[in-house]
């Protein structure tokens, strides 16, 4: 049985209509049949430098009416489309809207009606703790940033935020349960027929509240740029350098406009539940901005080491990589990112110090947790601690298909041959990527 080789592969990321590059980290592991050096440098695939973050262009908000929605004709600004809900505006907002509409300008002193919002943090606190306030005071509902739990948006969308017709038809946090036949006709017909708030201020009030809750309680962190429009559709950022972005201002549109479907409770269990990549994670202004945020997130040294990495000079990427971790001991991403350049130098004492600490920054990232189990699974006397680290991540992740292939090497080379065919045969099941490898290990092991 061939041991254990990291991979730290570099992949280029192009984000198809969004007209800029983003890079994502990969890890993967891979095995060799028969043997080979005890270690060898790790392979990458090619990727294009970094760029420069494009400036956003300002683009005249869309006025809140009727004529905007459903989907328009094609505008000249291609992002414009995603600044339109999915559903047509109001008539006019209910007396209790309206009330509490008035109440959140006179709390954040911003019109209802603004083309842009402030992106600085304490106009967002100010907002968030401006809807606090006007929702107690008009509808005695309670919103608690500091201990609410994540359905608490849920359950006030669905009470008085979303269309009228609708509301019928849920009960706290979720549609009822038992509506009968007529009931789940009649809630169709009014699904086709729903409207949204026409206020964009409402929907910057919503976001400043889901993402400051977010940043208290879901590892997040602010990265807006200006201009904030908050009605807004962005489809789902990619990972980007290890992390994840968070669009709150979409997603808090996307649940007035599909109650249903778009709940903010779900969004936060499968954010909560994310091994895969490394926290905090940037909260933007929309998809445009996930290069930005990234930028901001990792030093101008980690940038210009992967910079050094593009152009082959790979002794400059290790000492720049170096000189960001001394300045970020505690950082996972920057940890992470330095671990590629010195596995490829044989840096050994190195890859496994900045494992080491990366896995106590981030213990739950599922591809830190197996790279440094594949690390240790080098040493034969360090084989029981590597398949302790893999067994507890895969309770925390239990579909993560590398980290089943690395178990599967390690429990294959400690002798235990019926369990590390059963990990190594759930990959072929269930990981296309690594069905070759899983099926390859699996033909070794067999003969």
């Amino acid at each position: 049985m061939g041991r254990i080789l990291l991979i730290c592969a570099l992949l280029l990321l192009v984000l198809s209509g969004m007209g800029y590059l983003v890079f994502s980290i990969a890890f993967k592991v891979a095995r060799e049949a028969h043997t080979r050096p005890a270690k060898s440098a790790p392979r990458r695939t090619a990727r294009g430098k970094p760029k420069a973050a494009p400036a956003r262009k300002p683009v005249p908000a869309a006025t809140p009416t009727d004529e905007l929605t459903p989907a328009p004709a094609a505008a000249a600004d291609p992002m414009e489309a995603y600044y339109r809900p999915s559903h047509a505006f109001d008539a006019k907002p209910t007396a209790e809207l309206e009330r509490l509409l008035a109440e959140l300008a006179r709390r954040t002193e911003l019109s209802r009606a603004a083309k842009e919002f402030p992106t600085d943090r304490k106009s967002l606190q100010r907002a968030a703790a401006a809807l606090e306030g006007a929702a107690l005071d008009v509808f005695s509902f309670k919103l608690d940033l500091a201990g609410g739990a994540a359905d608490q948006l849920d359950r006030f969308s669905n009470a008085h935020l979303i269309d009228p017709s609708l509301r019928p038809f849920f009960l706290g946090n979720d549609l009822r349960r038992d509506l009968d036949p007529t009931e789940k006709k009649s809630y169709s017909a009014a699904c086709e027929n729903s409207t949204v708030p026409r206020d964009p201020l409402l929907y910057y009030a919503l976001g400043a509240f889901w993402g400051e809750w977010l940043v208290l309680h879901g590892r997040c962190v602010w990265s807006l740029a200006a201009p904030l429009r908050p009605i807004q559709l962005f489809p789902e950022p990619a990972a980007v350098l290890n992390t994840q972005c968070v669009v709150p201002f979409t997603d808090v549109t996307k649940k007035l406009c599909e109650p249903e479907v778009e709940a903010l409770a779900a969004r936060f269990s499968a954010l909560s539940a994310n091994r895969r990549c490394i926290p905090p994670f940037p909260l933007i202004a929309g998809s445009e901005d996930v290069e930005a945020a990234v930028r901001e997130h990792f030093s101008e040294k980690t940038l210009a080491a992967l910079a050094a990495e593009d152009a082959g000079d790979d002794e400059r990427a290790f000492t720049l990589h170096a000189e960001a971790i001394a300045e970020r001991p505690t950082d996972a991403g920057t940890l992470a990112l330095g671990v590629s350049v010195a596995w490829r130098l044989k840096k050994w004492t190195l890859v496994d110090e900045w494992l080491t600490r990366a896995s106590k920054a981030s213990p739950d990232t599922s591809p830190i947790v197996d790279n440094l189990a594949a690390l240790y699974a080098e040493d034969e006397a360090k084989l029981p601690q590597a398949i302790a680290l893999l067994e507890r991540q895969l309770s925390l992740d239990p579909n993560y298909g590398p980290t089943h292939l690395t178990l599967a090497g390690c429990l294959l080379d400690s002798g235990r041959k019926a369990e590390g065919l059963k990990q190594a045969q759930w990959v072929v099941e269930h990981d296309p990527d690594l069905k070759t490898e899983a099926a390859s290990m699996i033909e070794e092991a067999n003969r």
